[in-house]
């Protein structure tokens, strides 16, 4: 089952392509009116998203990205020399 948050990143993400008589438009507006929960879910996930819809967020996402693959990547290396050392290490 899909979380809320899921849910209201779907409908966003169809309502980007959907024209003002497009059939999922009211699919949509019945799915947003059902709980207020969902028109919070919604209104939360497209501020996210207007953060990142401008060069400076973008940028910002990239920077956060590029950090943790350098912390997997450095991570993974250190997992690496400590197998060998210990394989080194082992008794025969």
């Amino acid at each position: 089952m899909r979380t809320l948050k899921e849910e209201a990143a779907r409908w966003f993400a169809e309502m980007q392509h959907a024209g003002a008589d497009d059939p999922v438009r009211s699919r949509f507006e019945a799915w947003l009116a059902q709980s207020p929960a969902h028109a919070r879910a919604y209104a939360a996930f497209d501020e996210l998203w207007s953060r990142f819809d401008s060069g400076a967020g973008l940028e910002a996402l990239a920077a956060v990205l590029e950090q943790k693959r350098k912390t997997a990547a450095s991570r993974k290396n250190t997992h690496r020399y400590l197998r060998r050392r210990k394989s080194k290490c082992a008794p025969d």
